[in-house]
């Protein structure tokens, strides 16, 4: 199974310098708990509901005075949309990661992550049955 078969293409985006408030309005306005993060057109990290919590509000901050470049996760891991969802399996171990954006052409086309996995995994199977399928 190739990885188009189980990403997300509606991830929304925000711009690295673009503040924390902004981010979780992009979040919530898509119904996601992650954004990718860009310079230019460049993917550079993602921010998370995690970061935005712990990083910024635990801290006794305000999400409209904090900057997504200081509580975003750098260096974010990649994959084709052509590979197999094993591959991907992989690199989540290899990088200790739950999510890979989806890249093609060197543009961001979606994101991938561990509980996409295994809700297919349990789409496919034999004993799925009853509200979790």
């Amino acid at each position: 199974m190739e990885v188009r078969e189980v990403m997300r293409s509606n991830a929304g985006s925000i711009r690295v310098n673009d503040t924390v408030l902004e981010a979780t309005r992009e979040m919530k306005r898509h119904n996601i708990s992650v954004v990718p993060v860009y310079d230019g057109a460049d993917l550079i990290g993602m921010i998370t509901d995690w970061d935005v919590a712990v990083g910024c509000v635990a801290e006794g901050r305000q999400p409209e005075d904090c900057l997504v470049r200081d509580y975003m996760e750098p260096d974010p891991v990649c994959i084709g949309p052509e590979e197999d969802v094993e591959h991907a399996l992989k690199l989540m171990g290899v990088y200790n990661v739950r999510r890979l954006w989806v890249v093609e052409d060197g543009r961001t086309i979606g994101l991938v992550a561990i509980g996409d996995v295994a809700m297919r995994g349990l789409e496919a199977s034999a004993y799925c049955q009853g509200a979790y399928c």
